[in-house]
């Protein structure tokens, strides 16, 4: 009979111990995301307070030659530009005259490092280029803004091709050539 009013006892606390909800306490929580509209470039890193996109290699040359010499952005001699935007965007691409077009419109001159600046006739210590945006070398860069086709993603890869037209008679001096394009897209 001892056991009886134990488990009386027991059965009588675990009943204190129910907890009954009365009220319901409901609330939100807000999530949120902004997508600015923006490009970048792919697999491109600032250097300090600028950005090193690629190289067109012309390669080593003789001092005249007899055939048009072609470099691209793409493979061995650069990078190809995957250029990916917030979708709704519209991206501008513009391609400066280089650092040393000083007679202003859209000739592109590489010149010799060191040297030339002393030459009566400076044909010879630069050489003129033109550079395309197809392979087929149809469509060549202003320095005016162009517009870059995206596709349905957001997407597009900018080639750049370069060509030295043939120089089969007149000599350059001995040296390294080199200009520098700013490249800009603007969205």
């Amino acid at each position: 009979m001892k056991i009886f009013p134990k488990l009386l006892m027991l059965i009588s606390l675990s009943g204190i111990s129910t907890v009954t909800m009365a009220d319901i306490i409901t609330g939100q929580v807000d999530v949120t995301a902004t997508v600015v509209t923006t490009c970048s470039i792919s697999g491109v890193k600032p250097v300090g307070s600028s950005t090193k996109l690629g190289a067109l290699n012309f390669g080593t040359i003789a001092p005249a030659w007899g055939a048009d010499l072609i470099a691209n952005s793409k493979g061995t001699q650069g990078i190809a530009l995957d250029l990916v935007c917030s979708l709704g965007a519209v991206a501008n691409l513009t391609i400066n005259a280089g650092t040393h077009n000083t007679a202003g419109g859209s000739n592109r001159f590489l010149k010799i490092e060191s040297g030339g600046d002393t030459d009566a006739d400076p044909t010879l210590s630069t050489i003129g280029y033109k550079i395309y945006r197809d392979k087929g070398l149809m469509n060549e860069y202003g320095i005016d803004p162009t517009l870059i086709a995206l596709d349905e993603f957001g997407k597009a890869t900018i080639s750049i091709y370069g060509k030295i037209e043939s120089n089969p008679k007149q000599s350059k001096r001995k040296g390294e050539y080199k200009d520098s394009l700013q490249v800009t897209i603007a969205f």
